[in-house]
């Protein structure tokens, strides 16, 4: 007869919690690894934001960049809960899938050249621009582009 283990269950449970953490670490940009994608966001909601209008794909680069693709190529800046699900799905807040990297998003917001520390960020500032250089697009409204 098979008799449950808690404790065995608690372990293989936490070493299973163990080995998927450095993946959770790396995507948001604070871990070690520079392989993973660097998917920043803004820590605190902004009082205001600009009103400019992107409206074309969103793409991770060769240096795990989520990027603008096009000209300005900026690094996008996500608002505030915003998370990137299983490398390809952003969604919002509240868990509702906002777009996939590689098609089409329209982003409210506008374009910086630093992140200054007025900006409040989930990966260190220093980090994001040695890693992704470049112009930013900090995203203030996302508008669902299907």
């Amino acid at each position: 007869m098979f008799r449950f283990d808690r404790t065995h269950h608690r372990h293989i449970g936490v070493a299973a919690m163990l080995a998927l953490l450095p993946c959770f670490a790396c995507v948001d940009g604070t871990g070690p690894d520079d392989d993973a994608i660097l998917f920043v966001t803004q820590t605190v909601d902004p009082g205001a934001s600009m009103q400019a209008l992107f409206d074309g794909e969103i793409i991770i680069d060769s240096a795990g960049c989520v990027r603008q693709r096009g000209t300005e190529g900026a690094m996008v800046v996500w608002p505030k809960g915003f998370r990137l699900d299983d490398g390809v799905t952003v969604r919002d807040g509240r868990g509702r899938e906002i777009g996939r990297i590689g098609e089409r998003f329209r982003l409210g917001g506008g374009f910086v050249q630093s992140i200054h520390s007025g900006f409040s960020v989930s990966a260190d500032r220093k980090h994001i621009e040695s890693r992704c250089p470049g112009s930013y697009w900090i995203t203030g409204e996302v508008l669902v582009a299907r």
